[in-house]
Formats: structure tokens, C-alpha cells, sequence
């Protein structure tokens, strides 16, 4: 595969791990907003699609970057590791906003 080509997918996983780091902040406006938490049935199901997205957008940009690792300079290493701990972050708020979701779509469907 040509260096080119994998960098370019190194600088995808980077990106993509910031923007699923972003994009927690739309679940954290879900759980900790003026309600307290999911109040319907479709609040719910977003929280989880949330969180699904963010869970699916941070494995797949640690995939991108761990392949292309070894391709790039040092001082890129360094800020994929700093991206490496955002996309941790955000993979376990990924997790607990499907878990909180899931929790809260179950209890709504029963009523």
C-alpha cells in the first residue's frame, strides 16, 4: 500500500477520533440536561444511536490509526496518542450513554 495512502488514513482515524469525542457532547446534553435524563421513548432511542455512533466512530479511528502507525513522523505518534486517550473517553461515554439509553427505552416501551 502506498505511504501516501496510509497516512491519509492515519489523518482520518485522528480526526475521526476528535469528532466522535465531539459529538459525546449532544448524548451529555441528553443525560444531563434540564430533565435529568431521556424523558420519551425517542429521547431514549437518540441517546442510544448516540451512543452507538460514538462507540462505532472511536474503534474504527483506532483501527485507522494503528495501522498507519509506523508511517508517520514522531511528533504525529504523539498526537495520536493524545487522540488514542480522547477516543477512550469517548468510547467509555459512548458505552454509557447506550447503556442509560437502553435502560430507559426498555422502561418506556413497558408503560
Amino acid at each position: 500500500m502506498p505511504v501516501e495512502s496510509v497516512r491519509s488514513r492515519f489523518s482520518v482515524g485522528v480526526w475521526v477520533c476528535w469528532l466522535a469525542l465531539a459529538l459525546t457532547l449532544l448524548g451529555w446534553s441528553q443525560v444531563a440536561g434540564i430533565c435529568g435524563g431521556p424523558n420519551s421513548f425517542v429521547g431514549a432511542a437518540v441517546l442510544t444511536i448516540t451512543g452507538a455512533i460514538v462507540c462505532g466512530g472511536t474503534v474504527s479511528s483506532i483501527v485507522l490509526m494503528f495501522r498507519g502507525f509506523a508511517s508517520v513522523e514522531a511528533d504525529s505518534r504523539f498526537w495520536a496518542r493524545v487522540s488514542l486517550c480522547a477516543a477512550a473517553f469517548g468510547a467509555f461515554c459512548g458505552a454509557f450513554f447506550v447503556y442509560v439509553g437502553w435502560v430507559s427505552a426498555v422502561e418506556f416501551w413497558r408503560t
